[in-house]
C-alpha cells in the first residue's frame, strides 16, 4: 500500500461531454474524486455518480473570480480526506492511457518527510480541428507545462487556470517544481471548422509504452527536436537521393531536403514517439524506436546518405551502432555526423578553475549526453569503420571568453585554441571500403 494518497478535483465549464473520457482515466489515479460544474452545458449529469468515489457539486452565482473560489474549495476538500496531494483538472482534459503508473511512480519515490518536489508540471496537448491531432510548434499552445499535481501541505492560494503562456505565480506554490513526463490531452480549443493556420504543426497521437516516459530532468522543450544547424542542409551531397536520418526529431532537415529535390527518399529514425509523429508528415517513412535496441531490414548499401546529429553523445554503445548502421551505407556513400566538443574552454575552465563538472539542460554537458568526445576521438572512431572526413566544421561557442586567462603550463598551437573555442563538431566522412583481398582503405567505386 502507498504511504500516500492522492485526490483529484475535476472543473466543469463549457466543455462537460468529455467528462466521462477525463473521470475513465482519472479513477485509475484515485478513488477520491470532485467534480465542480459551474453550471456547463453539452453532458449528463448522471455521468460523475456512474463513476465510484466520485462527489459532485453544482456551484452557483460565482462566475466572477470562479476559478479561484473553485481551487479553494478543492483544497479544503482535499484537506478534509486528508489527502497528501490533489491532481486538479479540467473537465476537457483526459489523462494519457497509463498515467496512473506514471504518477504513482514519481510520486512513490519521493521521500514523504522531505520530498524536495511539492509540485509537477504537466504537458498539455492541445487538440485543434481534428480529436486525434494535437499542436506541436514552438509556441504557448504547442508545448505547454501546466501545475497540476500539487503537496498539499505547501500548496497556497493562486489561480489554477492561467490562460495559455501565462505563468502562474509560483511563489504562492511553495518549494520546488518539476516536469512529469504525462500528457495532458486538452479538447478546450477543439473546433473542427478551424482550418490550420500558417506556423501551426500538427501530429497524430497514439499512446506512449511506459518504457517511452523519460524522468522529468530529462525531458527536452519542443524546439529541442525542431534545431538543425544551418551549416547541415549545405554538406548533404546534391546526388543523395537516398537518406537516413537516426534521430530525425519532428523531421525539420529531411523535410528540407526533399523541398530542395522532390525526388529524394528520407526515412527517418526517432526514439521519442511525439516527435516522430511529427516527423511522420514530413518524411517518406518515420520508425519509432530506440536506435541501440531496433534491426533494420534495409537492403545491404542502400542509402546514399546517413546523418547523425546529436546522437552518438546520447548512446551507451555509440562505436557498435555506427558499426551496425554502416552496412546500410553504399561505398562510397557520406555519413555526416555532429558531436559536441568536450575539448572546450568552457567546459575545461570550470574543472581546472573551480572544479565543477556541471551538467545542464543543454549544451556540452547536457545531462542526458552519456558518452563525450573530442575531435582525435572521433576522427580515430571514424577511422575504424573506414570513414575518411572530407570536410571538418567548427561551429563556435558564442559563449567563448578570452584567451587572457589562458593556463600557464601549456602553450597552444593555433589548431588548439581553435578546438578550445568549438562547441560542436560538423563532420562529412566518406565510406571508403577495402578492395577484396587488400588491407588499406583504397576505395570500392
Amino acid at each position: 500500500m502507498p504511504d500516500y494518497k492522492i485526490a483529484c478535483a475535476i472543473l466543469v465549464r463549457d466543455h462537460g461531454r468529455w467528462l466521462a473520457p477525463c473521470l475513465r482515466e482519472v479513477v485509475r489515479v484515485t478513488p477520491d474524486i470532485l467534480v465542480l460544474d459551474r453550471t456547463s452545458t453539452g453532458w449528463d449529469p448522471q455521468v460523475s455518480p456512474s463513476f465510484p468515489g466520485v462527489n459532485y457539486q453544482l456551484l452557483q452565482g460565482i462566475s466572477e473570480g470562479g476559478e479561484e473560489k473553485a481551487t479553494d474549495l478543492a483544497v479544503r476538500w482535499a484537506r478534509e480526506r486528508e489527502a497528501d496531494w490533489l491532481l486538479l483538472l479540467e473537465s476537457c482534459e483526459v489523462l494519457e492511457e497509463g498515467a496512473a503508473d506514471t504518477i504513482h511512480q514519481e510520486i512513490s519515490r519521493l521521500d514523504p518527510r522531505d520530498p524536495i518536489y511539492t509540485f509537477f508540471y504537466l504537458r498539455l496537448l492541445y487538440f485543434w480541428a481534428d480529436p486525434e491531432l494535437y499542436r506541436c510548434e514552438d509556441s504557448a499552445f504547442g508545448d505547454a507545462w501546466e501545475p497540476r499535481l500539487f503537496y498539499l501541505p505547501t500548496l497556497a492560494r493562486w489561480e489554477l487556470f492561467p490562460a495559455p503562456g501565462q505563468p502562474v505565480p509560483l511563489d504562492l506554490l511553495g518549494g520546488k517544481g518539476r516536469k512529469m513526463d504525462l500528457c495532458l490531452k486538452s479538447f478546450k480549443y477543439l473546433d473542427p471548422s478551424k482550418s490550420q493556420e500558417a506556423g501551426i504543426c500538427l501530429a497524430q497521437w497514439t499512446p506512449r509504452n511506459r518504457e517511452e516516459i523519460a524522468p522529468g530532468l530529462f525531458i527536452k522543450p519542443i524546439k529541442y527536436h525542431q534545431f538543425v544547424p544551418p551549416e547541415v542542409a549545405k554538406l548533404v551531397p546534391p546526388g543523395a537521393k537516398r537518406i537516413l536520418e537516426i534521430g530525425c526529431g519532428q523531421g525539420i532537415l529531411g523535410h528540407l531536403l526533399k523541398r530542395e529535390d522532390p525526388t529524394r527518399e528520407v526515412v527517418g529514425v526517432e526514439a521519442n514517439r511525439m516527435a516522430a509523429a511529427a516527423a511522420m508528415r514530413r518524411l517518406d517513412y518515420v520508425i519509432v524506436a530506440d536506435v541501440e535496441k531496433a534491426t533494420f531490414d534495409f537492403p545491404v548499401g542502400y542509402f546514399d546518405c546517413l546523418i547523425l546529429l546529436g546522437v552518438l553523445e546520447h548512446l551507451f554503445n555509440p562505436w557498435d551502432t555506427l558499426l551496425y548502421l554502416k552496412r546500410f551505407l553504399r561505398p562510397d556513400g557520406y555519413l555526416l555526423l555532429s558531436v559536441p566538443n568536450v575539448r572546450n574552454w568552457s567546459v575545461l575552465g570550470l574543472l581546472i578553475n573551480e572544479g565543477r563538472w556541471l551538467y545542464s539542460d543543454s549544451g556540452i554537458l547536457d545531462r542526458t549526453h552519456l558518452r563525450f568526445f573530442a575531435l582525435r576521438d572521433t576522427q580515430e572512431l571514424l577511422a575504424s569503420l573506414h570513414f575518411i572526413p572530407e570536410e571538418i566544421c567548427c561551429l563556435p561557442d558564442p559563449t567563448m571568453p578570452e584567451f587572457s586567462n589562458i593556463i600557464a603550463w601549456k602553450k597552444f598551437s593555433l589548431g588548439e585554441l581553435k578546438e578550445l573555442k568549438t562547441k560542436e563538431y560538423l563532420i562529412k566522412a566518406r565510406l571508403c571500403l577495402p578492395k577484396q583481398g587488400q588491407k588499406d582503405h583504397r576505395c570500392i567505386k
